[in-house]
């Protein structure tokens, strides 16, 4: 019967014909056809009944909430209501599948009525996640068993198998465990003991039970969690290699692995006592209400936590921290990294892949192509080399371990025609890994003490006769000399003088280039003003056109020394003739931010995205270069760190001395000046604070009013930038988003970063910023107008 769509008794028995028409047509391993005797009707019209007034109390909503349910209860995929527990938290039914098409059967979190879009990640699922059409049933028998059955074809997909056991009902318990009753009310079948990916709070792992990663991809499935015979949790690719353990020591004896309510993760002993156990970061937090243990597609074993103000799982502890000790965790021929947003893969050849950029780990993701066959290669092969990194075969995963040099477990692989890569390992061990898979992976990052060889074919351009017949006669001992491998080593040194001459040639002859073109430029200004100069001196109708530059210009206005308008200003030639000189610069503050934004960018690179922080060590405007469309470009970069080493008595790092420049160089791009101090700054401010001229502030257009909030914005952060105490900077990231305007930033405190009398209150000090800020803005006006 389909106890979520009957409307009465009359509704139970037609459906229930109806499903017996249904069977007559099944193929191959079909239900077994059954007849309700009349006890059983009678309950029919009961359950009828109850589902009847359930339908009138709660309306159209979309689940059902029953204790337990009959034997015959059946769900199917088109069905839009769920079997929810008596509690409300957990629901079961059919779920779109959330990594590929069709459907899975199984146990749910039951979020859909806490006012969060529901997060139906399963915890549990028929057949370890089986994918069935919406043309399917999901069925407890009138025999026992549970069953899952495609319609399409009629076949059975997935059996409890506990017909004939005496179950009379099944129940959806409060802590998410399936059960099957009998008759005297034990439990004669139940999901705890059938774990699939997920371990709920009270649910344990015993010998040989095992948790199963969601196979998203093919290396997905090979993931799983496992327990041992000793109590030993481990985390397992392909049932045969080990990447991470718990490492219970071998006096302990665990029987038991069990998570706990309140975060915990432990193995206990058959007396009940904890052994080993690993916890959540929001470990007994009473605002976590939700949590599980999954271990993921991508092989790593996590708990999570229900953070019902952002509904989403947050992830509390992870068995592997770094994501790249996962075994395979990119796949094949591709490598585990790290850049500024976390765990990246990269294939092994560029060549190999539709594209050639990285991208971020994810089970999906994997899209490198196998390499080219080493049969194939026309020209011969080479090695190429890979610093920092680490490879693996995957199929099979065991390789071979001999004790040589990186360059003789170089030359060993080159001449094995079995070797498809190897690894030296840089630790002072001398033990050479040796591949004879073309099934690799593996990871690389700046810490790693190895390098790997990769057997590849060469480019036809850089194939030697010598090389060819080496790499094409495999049975070369390593122990003989050989005197074309001397011959090519001469060979190579030889190319190298030749290219760096070459190099040094270009570069010597753009140099003087350079030098040249400078020179006769300023030679043809001078030359162009030279008869300027001395023609309107004994001329005094002289009326030539020439360009002047804006320092003659500010000698011609006397400094800008009258003003006629907001722009224009009266000057004289060196004849005395008068002249006028608008000066345009409108637009100009939003040139000056972007600079600005552009520096902080540039920076922030350093400190955060590179694999290690390189601080600048020297930062100023001379160390700033614009192009012709005024884009910043920071050079000079890192050279204080390799020339000097850091004061060790300096209580500042540093990347924290980066911060404090680039505050003294926004207030320089602010004041357009180059001298500012920042003393002789707040100074000036306070000064035509105290001499009351804010109100001329009053007097301005709107859109200097809307202006003046960003010039407000930058003063801000380079006064917090300027502190005296490190700690009180912010980072250079948090300088780029208040630039932006992302990041609200509040008023600094000026007594550590202006040398201010230590008998001022604290009040007063915040209202000498606040007045501060708005003089600086009184210097600003009075340079743009």
């Amino acid at each position: 019967m389909k106890a979520s769509i009957s409307a009465g008794p009359e509704g139970i028995w037609r459906n229930q014909h109806q499903s017996e028409k249904l069977i007559k047509h099944f193929k191959g391993k079909c239900r077994n056809h059954h007849h309700f005797n009349l006890s059983v009707l009678a309950f029919g019209y009961v359950l009828g009944a109850v589902l009847v007034l359930g339908s009138f109390v709660c309306g159209f909503c979309e689940e059902i909430s029953l204790v337990s349910v009959p034997l015959g209860f059946e769900i199917s995929g088109f069905d839009k209501r769920h079997w929810v527990s008596e509690n409300g938290i957990f629901a079961f039914g059919f779920l779109s599948d959330y990594q590929k098409d069709g459907f899975v059967v199984g146990i749910w979190y039951n979020f859909g009525n806490r006012g969060a879009v529901p997060d139906m990640l399963p915890v549990w699922t028929v057949g370890g996640g089986i994918r069935v059409s919406q043309n399917s049933t999901f069925q407890l028998s009138m025999d026992g068993s549970l069953a899952l059955f495609d319609n399409l074809s009629g076949l059975l997909v997935w059996s409890s198998n506990t017909s004939s056991l005496g179950v009379q009902t099944a129940n959806l318990l409060n802590s998410g465990n399936l059960v099957l009753m009998g008759s005297g009310q034990e439990v004669v079948w139940d999901s705890f003991h059938r774990p699939t990916d997920t371990l709920l709070p009270g649910q344990s792992l015993h010998f040989p039970q095992a948790l199963q990663a969601p196979s998203a991809n093919t290396a997905a499935g090979y993931y799983s969690f496992q327990i041992r015979s000793s109590g030993e949790v481990v985390l397992v690719w392909d049932s045969n290699v080990t990447y991470w353990s718990s490492h219970l020591s071998p006096s302990m004896v665990a029987t038991e692995a069990r998570f706990e309510s309140n975060g915990v993760f432990g193995l206990f002993d058959e007396t009940g006592k904890i052994v080993w156990y690993r916890s959540s970061k929001d470990f007994r937090d009473p605002s976590v209400v939700f949590r599980l243990l999954r271990i993921d597609p991508d092989g790593n074993l996590r708990i999570y936590s229900w953070d019902d103000a952002l509904h989403l799982w947050k992830v509390g502890w992870q068995a592997v921290e770094n994501q790249c000790y996962v075994f395979g965790s990119c796949g094949l021929y591709s490598t585990c990294g790290y850049n500024s947003t976390g765990p990246i893969c990269e294939c092994l050849v560029q060549d190999s892949m539709g594209w050639d950029t990285a991208y971020e780990v994810d089970s999906s993701s994997y899209g490198c192509k196998k390499m080219v066959d080493l049969d194939n290669c026309k020209t011969g092969i080479s090695m190429m080399s890979l610093k920092q990194t680490v490879l693996y075969g995957l199929y099979p995963p065991h390789d071979v371990d001999v004790m040589l040099s990186a360059e003789a477990c170089k030359r060993y692989c080159l001449n094995d025609s079995s070797c498809f890569a190897a690894t030296a390992k840089n630790d002072g061990s001398g033990l050479c890994t040796i591949k004879r898979t073309s099934f690799i992976s593996g990871y690389r990052y700046v810490s790693v003490p190895a390098t790997s060889f990769l057997k590849v074919c060469l480019a036809p351009q850089a194939v030697s006769t010598q090389e060819a017949k080496l790499h094409n006669n495999p049975e070369i001992p390593l122990s003989q000399p050989s005197l074309s491998g001397v011959d090519d080593h001469k060979g190579f040194a030889l190319a190298v003088a030749v290219l760096f001459f070459i190099t040094a040639s270009v570069f010597l002859i753009v140099e003087i280039f350079i030098f040249w073109f400078v020179y006769r430029r300023r030679q043809v200004r001078s030359q162009m003003r030279a008869p300027f100069l001395k023609d309107a001196r004994m001329d005094p109708h002289y009326s030539a056109v020439i360009r002047l530059s804006f320092e003659e210009v500010r000698q011609l206005t006397n400094d800008f020394k009258t003003q006629l308008g907001p722009t224009v200003f009266k000057g004289a030639l060196p004849n005395k003739m008068p002249v006028v000189a608008k000066i345009q610069q409108q637009g100009s503050w939003q040139k000056r931010l972007d600079i600005a934004i552009g520096v902080a960018r540039a920076v922030a690179y350093l400190h955060l995205e590179c694999q290690q922080c390189i601080a600048h060590g020297n930062l100023k405007l001379e160390n700033i270069l614009l192009d012709e469309q005024l884009v910043a470009k920071v050079t000079d970069f890192g050279l204080l760190g390799l020339m000097e080493k850091e004061d060790a008595s300096s209580s500042e790092t540093l990347p924290e001395r980066d911060v404090y420049k680039f505050g003294e160089m926004l207030l320089q791009i602010v004041m357009a000046k180059r001298d500012v101090l920042r003393s002789d700054v707040f100074s000036l401010a306070y000064e035509m604070c105290r001499d009351q001229k804010l109100g001329e502030v009053s007097d301005i257009k709107l859109e200097d009013r809307i202006e003046w909030a960003g010039v407000e914005r930058v003063v801000r952060i380079a006064f917090w930038c300027m502190q005296d105490q490190p700690f009180l900077r912010p980072s250079i990231g948090e300088v780029v988003k208040v630039l932006e305007g992302s990041l609200h930033v509040d008023t600094p405190p000026m007594r550590s970063a202006f040398e201010i009398d230590e008998n001022q209150t604290a009040e007063r000090d915040i209202d000498a910023v606040e007045g501060g800020i708005s003089s600086i803005w009184l210097l600003y006006l009075k340079l743009k107008y």
